[in-house]
């Protein structure tokens, strides 16, 4: 320790926090709407979280979901996609995702 030549700290760890929003999955279930999110940290990590909601319409289940992951510091990735599963099908859907991003970045 003593007389030995100073080292420059180790480089801080990337954060397991998830920092950004890749996919966002909507699903009517059981009188609610579940949520699957795919969620991305700064190491390149993905995680999957689900929210299983009472709102009654996707509108409000996305609003909720957003404002969810605003207060936890998610921001967007650069490009998001948000998929509607329904009729034994996923769909992509514009307008849901606009107010997503809207809500989310608000």
């Amino acid at each position: 320790m003593w007389g030995e030549a100073a080292q420059a700290p180790p480089p801080p760890v990337p954060s397991v926090t998830p920092r950004t929003v890749e996919q966002v999955f909507l699903e009517n279930k059981g009188g609610g709407i579940n949520v699957l999110l795919v969620l991305e940290d700064e190491a390149g990590g993905r995680s999957r979280e689900r929210l299983p909601l009472s709102a009654r319409d996707l509108e409000s289940a996305v609003r909720q979901s957003a404002r969810h992951l605003a207060q936890r510091g998610v921001r967007p990735a650069r490009r998001v996609r948000l998929r509607v599963a329904g009729g034994g099908e996923l769909r992509d859907d514009s307008e849901l995702l606009r107010l997503f991003l809207d809500e989310l970045t608000h």
